[in-house]
């Protein structure tokens, strides 16, 4: 699905949903597209203290490019649901066991013992420890939720609906948790910036920099799909009974 965009007008959430290879300019410059997505382009850029006239030449030039990421627009709901699942929550629930294992095998080597490892593998035990409960709370809370919606939508039966739990108001605590989690992941990435540059001699510290990095590409794509994207979606329809 695309929509015409005007992208000084809209917020960058929906640019990078209806153009995903905006993500790349976003990225670049530091702009947070997934849990700031309702600002504007104006606005992002002065936060982050980049042109703004540089970063719409650089949108311009990728929009009109072919995009390889997913088009999630015209998926259902379900279907974004499943994939968010099988896709983002299975890998936070394969690598953390494996980055935990990680910072553990570099805590033990003398070599890089430092107070930026430390505070770093606590920040990732809390970022852990929060995403465990907020997936769950996901899968059982909001996502049937969101689902039984779109039956009800689907199927004509208006009513069926009524009393029942505003998506809006779950997906605004979801939203807030998400905030919580890019501020701990920012903060993860100022560590492992700096320990990229400490000795590693078994090579270990490498392959924790890079599941490190892995880890964050991965939820902000997570993040960017649900806030962007389903959580929209869902808004969407749940507006549509009320019209």
């Amino acid at each position: 699905m695309e929509r015409p965009l005007t992208v000084e007008k809209i917020g960058i959430g929906e640019i990078a949903r209806y153009n995903p290879n905006s993500i790349a300019v976003f990225q670049k410059y530091g702009i947070d597209f997934y849990c700031k997505g309702n600002c504007l382009l104006s606005e992002a850029c002065a936060t982050c203290g980049c042109d703004e006239s540089t970063v719409l030449e650089e949108l311009a030039a990728m929009l009109s490019e072919i995009s390889g990421f997913q088009d999630f627009n015209d998926w259902s709901i379900d279907t974004l649901i499943e994939y968010i699942i099988d896709n983002h929550h299975q890998y936070v629930n394969k690598t953390v066991p494996e980055i935990a294992g990680l910072f553990k095998a570099v805590s033990a080597d003398s070599s890089v013992q430092n107070a930026d490892m430390k505070r770093a593998n606590e920040l990732f035990r809390m970022l852990a420890n929060d995403m465990k409960q907020h997936m769950q709370k996901e899968e059982l809370g909001l996502f049937p939720v969101m689902k039984k919606l779109e039956a009800f939508v689907n199927s004509g039966v208006r009513d069926a609906i009524a009393g029942s739990v505003s998506v809006k108001s779950l997906i605004a605590v979801v939203e807030m948790e998400h905030d919580t989690s890019a501020i701990i992941l920012k903060q993860i990435g100022g560590f492992r910036d700096r320990l990229s540059k400490a000795d590693d001699p078994d090579n270990i510290l490498a392959l924790l920099v890079k599941k490190l990095i892995e880890f964050e590409a991965d939820l902000i794509m997570h993040i960017h799909v649900e806030n962007n994207v389903l959580h929209k979606k869902a808004i969407e329809l749940e507006q549509s009974l009320m019209n």
